[in-house]
């Protein structure tokens, strides 16, 4: 449904009215009404949850994404060799456009033959060092088979760069999983 100027002046509207009757009830007082300064702040401690884990996590974001990971990790399909390439949003006229409609993320995107891999996947390749390198699929490229182009928000020698000195060159071992979270616009 679309929506025309008048429509969206209206919805406008309305959602001024809302937030003004929100911050009206707030400056008069608190839910129960009241207006005192000494009233307490505190929240009732049956609304307070708060889980502690047994042990330090190792990192802040595995703290942050512990409760959101599923209790399976998904199937990790092997692709092979692959070639490697770079592009960026000055190639073209795609700018950070994809085929999905992600946005393109400095090394966290990459464009794949979704024939082979499909979208939303995560896609992981191994460097010279034995790390893994995690990559989204969010886009694909004017190619096809074991080829990942993946995005680098620079010049494409500087990208070529960063492939010779992270994986030894254009090729790289690389495996995929299924989607692990959704693909976020």
């Amino acid at each position: 449904m679309e929506l025309n100027g008048k429509a969206w002046g209206i919805a406008i509207l309305i959602i001024f009215i809302a937030i003004s009757v929100v911050l009206l009830v707030a400056w008069l007082g608190d839910v129960n009404g009241t207006n005192d300064d000494t009233a307490s702040t505190e929240l009732p401690s049956e609304t307070v949850s708060v889980k502690q884990p047994s042990e330090p996590a190792d990192n802040e974001l595995q703290s942050v994404l512990v409760d959101e990971l599923p209790d399976e990790r998904p199937a990790r399909h092997y692709i092979g060799e692959c070639r490697l390439t770079v592009y960026n949003a000055g190639e073209g006229s795609w700018g950070y456009a994809t085929a999905t409609g992600a946005r393109s993320i400095h090394m966290q995107t990459c464009a794949v033959d979704p024939s082979i891999i499909p979208y939303g996947s995560v896609v992981i390749i191994i460097d010279k060092d034995g790390e893994e390198w995690r990559f989204r699929a969010v886009d694909c490229g004017n190619f096809s088979g074991n080829w990942i182009d993946i995005f680098y928000d620079g010049t494409v020698k500087h990208g070529i760069d960063w492939l010779d000195e992270c994986f030894g060159g254009d090729f790289g071992e690389v495996y995929w999983e299924e989607e692990f979270y959704p693909v976020i616009n």
